[in-house]
């Protein structure tokens, strides 16, 4: 493994579906997930395409859960009616896009009833235009229970300001596994159950592209080294590129991993943080990895040698959003908190970034 190149961010592990959890009280979002479970397992040989040449993703050694669908808009208009009963959207977690889209957005508030309301065919289309800060957000709330009275701005991510771009631009997870027992620290403390948090870059390389039965990496995220229209959802050229919409999660077959939609529909957000291309500072680039192309993207784009990134703050309508989930044991004595607490350690990949369509 290239270390020098390669982004690096600890991970969570052993995780349970919302539904299994006995910390939250009636949750207003489930997520369902996938055990990706082969421990330790090889980092993929396969080169990057437009990074100059990166190599090594894919290596995980703890078991993990993913989320077997991307995000919603239904579940994505739960959490804002949660959060957001007012409409004020002091976080900017709606993007009035989500509206005035009427090809792809799939949200609306509705002043009359003082809610956000799903357009009628796009409650089980991945929610789109969403910001990385949108994410953690959303992680956030389902690690603190998923109810009305859930935190946005702590859980395994600290966002800091009040603000819909937080001070802290860079933030990352605040937990990491130590191999056995995750255990809660800092905002973290004292809390039991499912903690949830984007996927880092290794744990959704693995999902997509690792057959955990075989031992073996595909090319492509349905378990082979080719794809077509029938696979997924992209704009595909065998077919007069027809694949132009979004399509309802899960329309696909699963992967070998029981994992749906890894490939086309929307980018997908992971938390690495990226160098922009030239080293620059990172706090003013503070770019967010994505991988898994869209709907507007052609089938070279699903391959796994295909990473890509966008500015944290982007919100475009072909990325969304997937989670993964860890559970989390009682916190330590306050003795032992230094000796338990692990930040998340990053080590920064530069790369340059590739070309893509723009909608």
């Amino acid at each position: 493994m290239n270390t020098y190149n390669k982004t690096g961010i600890a991970a969570l592990l052993t995780a349970l579906a919302m539904t299994g959890a006995t910390a939250f009280a009636d949750p207003l979002v489930t997520i369902s997930t996938a055990t990706i479970g082969s421990p330790g397992n090889t980092a993929d040989d396969a080169v990057m395409a437009y990074d100059g040449g990166t190599t090594g993703y894919g290596s995980v050694a703890y078991e993990y859960r993913i989320a077997t669908t991307e995000v919603t808009n239904a579940q994505y208009a739960a959490f804002l009616n949660a959060v957001d009963s007012s409409g004020a959207n002091t976080l900017a977690l709606y993007s009035s896009r989500m509206s005035s889209d009427t090809t792809y957005g799939g949200i609306t508030w509705n002043s009359a009833t003082s809610s956000y309301e799903v357009k009628a065919g796009f409650a089980n289309k991945p929610v789109n235009y969403v910001s990385v800060y949108d994410a953690m957000r959303f992680t956030n709330w389902l690690t603190n229970g998923a109810t009305a009275r859930a935190s946005t701005e702590t859980g395994v991510y600290t966002l800091l300001g009040g603000t819909a771009i937080p001070t802290n631009v860079t933030v990352g997870r605040n937990v990491v596994f130590n191999g056995e027992t995750l255990t809660g620290t800092g905002d973290l403390a004292g809390h039991t159950g499912t903690v949830w948090a984007l996927a880092s870059e290794d744990e959704w390389y693995k999902a997509a592209y690792y057959n955990v039965g075989t031992g073996e990496y595909s090319v492509y995220p349905n378990g082979s080294d080719s794809i077509t229209g029938a696979d997924a959802n992209y704009y595909d050229w065998q077919n007069g590129y027809t694949n132009t919409e979004l399509v309802d999660a899960g329309s696909y077959a699963a992967n070998p991993n029981g994992v749906y939609d890894m490939g086309g529909n929307v980018w997908e957000w992971n938390d690495s943080l990226i160098l922009s291309w030239d080293g620059s500072d990172i706090s003013e680039y503070n770019a967010r990895g994505a991988r898994g192309g869209s709907f507007f993207d052609y089938d070279s784009d699903l391959a796994s040698s295909v990473r890509n990134y966008f500015t944290a703050t982007l919100e475009v309508s072909d990325l969304g959003i997937r989670v993964v989930a860890s559970s989390l044991t009682a916190v330590p004595e306050p003795s032992t908190w230094a000796g338990a607490m692990g930040l998340m350690t990053l080590v920064f990949g530069v790369w340059v970034r590739r070309g893509r369509r723009t909608l």
